[in-house]
């Protein structure tokens, strides 16, 4: 039987973490905070008790569940259910920052302060949530970062104001769940276009040919739907393809930002830090020694 993580309170620079004890809000079982840029190293299989959220602020985790390995960048949220086997693989993670917290559910007294009602429509919207990783269609770091600082400071006014913050957040996660995976036909064929192609250097034409849409229609309604823009998407993929490249294969950083049609390697170093915070020789060093 794998390890049931237990949180105690941390309170540092980089790692700050509440539990229960200092939160007392009925549902939240802890509440944390990270942005250690060295020295960490991969999270062994363990579950939890209870739902957990993990906001990726910058950077980017790798988290395995499920059989599968998720890929998790800046503005993206990762969902494990109760009593679910997690771990990151063999991967180390780079310099990332992220907010993380578990929910206890279901309980019928007051979740996250809200009445009765509301409460337990809220729990019954994220016990349905079926997908692991959700791509909120606005930045979130200001609500789930102004949650945290509200509820370490040990008011009653400061704990309902995280709360409500809290519980916009993830009216924002399920509203943008429901958009995410209804998505038109247009769309979806180019998603499929740009997974078989990712190697290529694909131009916004091509996908507006693919969709059927004028450019102009094509971008909004890419931004509509998947929540960021084509071109930012492409990026996402082509980094995550290299992470793979970077981890299983000895060919050069040059070799791999040419392989994913990156006009250089200079540009593909600029684009991974974007998304993961550390180079592509750093992300490899790491990742090869155990160590970040």
């Amino acid at each position: 039987m794998h390890k049931l993580s237990i949180d105690s309170y941390i309170w540092s620079d980089k790692l700050r973490i509440l539990t229960e004890k200092e939160l007392n809000i009925h549902g939240l079982e802890m509440f944390g905070h990270d942005m250690r840029k060295n020295g960490f190293f991969p999270l062994d299989t363990h579950i939890h008790k209870s739902m957990e959220f993990v906001y990726v602020v910058s950077g980017s985790q790798v988290y395995c569940t499920d059989d599968q390995k998720y890929t998790v960048m800046g503005n993206q949220v990762f969902i494990t259910d109760a009593f679910s086997e997690h771990d990151t693989g063999n991967i180390a993670h780079g310099r990332y920052e992220i907010y993380w917290f578990r929910l206890k559910m279901p309980t019928n007294r007051n979740f996250l302060n809200l009445s009765k009602k509301s409460g337990e429509l809220l729990q019954n919207q994220l016990l349905k949530l079926p997908h692991h990783v959700i791509t909120p269609q606005r930045n979130l770091r200001t609500l789930i970062a102004g949650s945290f600082e509200c509820m370490s400071i040990n008011t009653e006014l400061s704990r309902t104001q995280g709360c409500a913050m809290l519980v916009e957040f993830l009216c924002e996660i399920l509203n943008n769940h429901i958009h995410q995976w209804t998505l038109s036909d247009e769309i979806s064929a180019v998603l499929s276009y740009i997974e078989v192609h990712i190697c290529e250097n694909i131009s916004l034409e091509e996908l507006a040919a693919v969709s059927a849409l004028s450019l102009s229609r094509l971008k909004a309604r890419f931004r509509q739907e998947v929540q960021i823009s084509p071109r930012e998407y492409i990026n996402r993929k082509k980094v995550e393809r290299s992470k793979i490249l970077l981890t299983t294969t000895n060919f050069s950083i040059t070799e791999i930002a040419f392989s994913l049609s990156f006009s250089s390697s200079d540009y593909f170093a600029v684009i991974f830090r974007k998304f993961v915070g550390c180079t592509p020789t750093a992300y490899r060093m790491q990742n090869q020694t155990g160590a970040v």
